[in-house]
């Protein structure tokens, strides 16, 4: 979702909790004033976007998530004084498993 996926941000700190009841994911980066935050599925489908928002958490149900799907989970911090391009650029992606638990399935980049 746009060219912010060049930029990724070696401040960017992000941390993921996988269990039964889905996933749920937090980010922090300093000197930010806002984030946009993306959730696509493995079509590239973009399922959820929310832009300059200043909350640093998401939970993922894994009932709203199909079994065997890839997901993954983008977030950009935007500086201060910045725009989305400037920011800073992390994700990571899960797969739901046959027992409706997220899984990963690549590294946090």
């Amino acid at each position: 979702a746009g060219n912010h996926r060049q930029r990724r941000g070696k401040l960017f700190r992000r941390r993921v909790s996988l269990g039964p009841a889905g996933a749920s994911i937090s980010w922090s980066a300093p000197g930010v004033s806002a984030y946009s935050v993306y959730l696509s599925d493995e079509d590239s489908t973009v399922l959820f976007r929310e832009q300059n928002v200043a909350y640093t958490g998401y939970d993922l149900a894994a009932s709203d998530l199909e079994t065997g799907r890839k997901y993954t989970f983008s977030v950009v911090a935007i500086p201060e004084g910045g725009q989305e391009t400037d920011g800073q650029y992390a994700s990571v992606s899960l797969t739901v498993d046959d027992n409706a638990t997220p899984v990963p399935s690549s590294t946090p980049a």
